[in-house]
């Protein structure tokens, strides 16, 4: 467990970078603003297999750049517990912002840094609590990621923690939460973008005042033709310790984002 989160923060202080070729990452935040008044909308299903049950997912998100720095997001997660009576649900309300306060562009890379904060609301009785896959919030989440933008390759970082309430009765836990992500664009850099790019991203989640954790590694591909983006991605955990019952044991997804 200390080999990864060595691993993690070296690579994360030596490289504070995002390079997110011609699209943004599938499942790790991005640190690019699009522009005042201007924004994304994203759906994305994900099937998710557990040691306790296993979860169908449907994710509809929406952002918007309210200044050229600082972007509202919302996002509401439909969900069904594979074997349950009960059908499709939704189980949460998702609110976040995020603000660049670091922006450089010289020798054809662009550096970006940014804060976010977001609150997921439960709506549903019956919750699994269970980590979500890609950029949505679990719990209470505070978080930095740091980027740069080049021609040729990408990566992205990410850090921060989750506070989340009641994952048993009356029991609240705390997780730290680090996202890499590195992504290679496959054709040539063209205006209008029509591009594809394969992603590997890596996450690692750890639960602060216990000994368990989980480490992930998702590869992925997605293909960009002007303001729209296709992408998919599987995500296995590589190494877990201590109480699973928090997190997925693999993910599949996939989905589309249009920029408005």
């Amino acid at each position: 467990m200390k080999f990864f989160l060595s691993l993690f923060f070296s690579f994360l202080i030596g490289y504070p970078v995002a390079l997110i070729a011609q699209g943004p990452p599938i499942l790790t935040e991005k640190t690019n603003m699009l522009g005042q008044g201007r924004g994304t909308v994203k759906l994305a299903y994900l099937y998710s297999e557990a040691d306790r049950l296993n979860v169908r997912t449907m994710v509809a998100n929406i952002d918007y750049n309210l200044t050229p720095s600082l972007t509202f997001e919302i996002g509401m997660p439909v969900t069904k517990y594979i074997g349950s009576l009960d059908g499709f649900k939704v189980t949460d309300l998702m609110i976040a912002s995020k603000y660049q306060y670091f922006k450089e562009d010289i020798h054809g890379k662009t550096f970006r840094m940014a804060a976010k904060l977001g609150h997921s609301f439960y709506l549903a009785k019956r919750h699994a609590h269970l980590r979500p896959s890609g950029t949505m919030v679990w719990g209470s989440y505070g978080g930095f990621i740091a980027g740069m933008e080049s021609l040729t390759i990408g990566v992205i970082g990410e850090a921060g923690f989750s506070y989340v309430r009641d994952i048993f009765p009356k029991q609240d836990e705390t997780f730290f939460q680090g996202k890499l992500s590195i992504g290679v664009p496959l054709l040539k850099r063209r205006f209008p973008v029509k591009q594809i790019n394969v992603y590997l991203e890596s996450e690692l989640t750890k639960q602060m005042n216990a000994p368990s954790g989980v480490f992930y590694l998702a590869p992925g591909i997605q293909y960009v033709h002007g303001a729209l983006a296709i992408e998919m991605f599987y995500q296995p955990s590589i190494i877990s310790w201590g109480n699973n019952n928090y997190y997925t044991n693999r993910t599949l997804g996939g989905g589309i984002r249009f920029i408005y």
